[in-house]
């Protein structure tokens, strides 16, 4: 166990500031505003990526994608009705049962689901520019071990390139500055 010694100076509240938890939901929420705000330009909100890149793998039921992404079924028809209201998804019947339906990704999801990646390639990066980059990697790889051992990601889930450098990050920089 590792023991922090504070000078006599901070108070108990001040220390509490600069505690792992509070640190992480603070930049978590300064990265959650920025997402937002990045996705609105494309008709998405973050809770829509889920579903959409579960779809994009085959089309799935509402049902299962409750399942999956574990929320009420009613809230996967609200995603699913702004989804097809922006030409992202479309129902179609499942031929494998009429009282169900199956919803796929159509070009427009797909070109939207590119367009979020990038999106959140890029508020990763502006997240990650005031750290060293020989952290990056490290601090990457302890959040998925937490997320992982909280249950919040399985361990299936592919890692996702952590950029390193701003060329890394924004592609189209390496190719202007080459």
């Amino acid at each position: 166990m590792i023991r922090v010694r504070y000078h006599r100076s901070v108070s108990p509240s001040s220390r509490a500031l600069t505690r792992p938890a509070f640190l992480m939901v603070k930049l978590g929420e300064w990265t959650a505003a920025r997402f937002v705000e990045r996705l609105a330009p494309l008709g998405l909100r973050p809770r829509h990526l889920g579903a959409m890149h579960l779809i994009s793998e085959r089309p799935r039921s509402q049902l299962e994608l409750a399942q999956t992404i574990r929320v009420a079924a009613s809230v996967v028809v609200d995603m699913i009705d702004e989804l097809e209201a922006i030409g992202a998804v479309r129902r179609k019947p499942d031929p494998a049962d009429r009282r169900r339906f199956s919803v796929e990704l159509t070009d427009q999801g797909r070109n939207l689901l590119m367009a979020a990646d990038t999106v959140s390639r890029e508020v990763e990066a502006e997240l990650l520019a005031g750290l060293d980059p020989t952290l990056r990697r490290p601090l990457t790889r302890a959040l998925r071990e937490l997320g992982r051992s909280r249950g919040i990601l399985k361990p299936t889930h592919p890692p996702s390139p952590v950029p390193t450098s701003d060329s890394q990050a924004f592609p189209s920089r390496r190719a202007a500055t080459s």
